[in-house]
C-alpha cells in the first residue's frame, strides 16, 4: 500500500467495508449505501467548486466520502457496547491501522456534523479525549457538509433548513457553521441522488 491510499478503487475500499463489517450484511449495506451516497454528493458539490476555479483535491474527498463511517461497524455489531458517538475516532483507528496516511484517516475522526470542539467534548461529557475534531481544510469541510444531507436512519435525506434543524439540536453555534459552508459549497440537488 502507498502512504495516501487515495487511489484504492471503489473495488478495495468496498473489501474494506466487508473486513470491519464482519458478516453483518444488514450493516454493511447500509454503510456503504450511505458512503456513495456521501460520495456523489461531494463530486457534485467539488465539481461546483471546480467550475468556479477553486482548487479542491477531489480524489482524496471522494475516498474520504466512501472510507468516513469504517468506524460504524463496531457500534452496529455492539462491539464493547461503543456509542455511536465514537465511530468517527473508531474509523480514525482503523484507517491508521491499515495504512492510511492522516490526511484520509482524520476525514473518519471529523465529519460528525460540523466538527466537535474541545469545549462541546467536554460540555456534554463525550467519552473521547479532550480536544477538536474539527475540520480545518476545504476538503474536511466539504465532507462534513455533504455528510448532513443523507443519513443511515430516517429520513434518508435532509435538505438544507432540516439538516440544519437537526444540527442545532445538538449545539446552537453549527446553525452558523452550516450555513457558512452553505456560502462554500452550495446546496446539492436531492432530487437527482433519490
Amino acid at each position: 500500500m502507498n502512504d495516501r491510499i487515495s487511489d484504492m478503487t471503489e473495488e478495495e475500499i468496498y473489501k474494506l467495508h466487508e473486513k470491519y463489517a464482519n458478516g453483518n450484511k444488514e450493516a454493511l449495506d447500509l454503510v456503504w449505501n450511505h458512503s456513495l451516497v456521501v460520495r456523489d454528493i461531494v463530486q457534485q458539490l467539488g465539481n461546483n467548486l471546480i467550475k468556479n476555479k477553486i482548487k479542491v483535491d477531489l480524489e482524496l474527498v471522494e475516498t474520504g466520502a466512501l472510507i468516513h463511517d469504517i468506524g460504524c461497524y463496531d457500534f452496529y455489531n455492539k462491539v464493547n457496547d461503543m456509542p455511536y458517538v465514537k465511530h468517527g475516532i473508531r474509523g480514525y483507528e482503523i484507517l491508521k491501522s491499515e495504512g492510511f496516511d492522516e490526511e484520509i484517516a482524520r476525514m473518519a475522526m471529523i465529519h460528525l456534523g460540523v466538527g466537535i470542539t474541545k469545549e462541546n467534548v467536554i460540555d456534554s461529557n463525550l467519552p473521547f479525549e479532550k480536544i477538536d475534531y474539527i475540520p480545518i481544510t476545504l476538503e474536511e469541510e466539504l465532507l462534513a457538509y455533504s455528510d448532513n444531507f443523507h443519513s443511515k436512519g430516517t429520513p434518508e435525506f435532509m435538505n438544507f433548513e432540516e439538516a440544519k434543524e437537526k444540527l442545532v439540536k445538538f449545539r446552537e453555534e453549527s446553525g452558523v457553521i452550516f450555513e457558512r459552508f452553505r456560502k462554500k459549497f452550495g446546496e446539492p440537488n436531492l432530487e437527482s441522488l433519490g
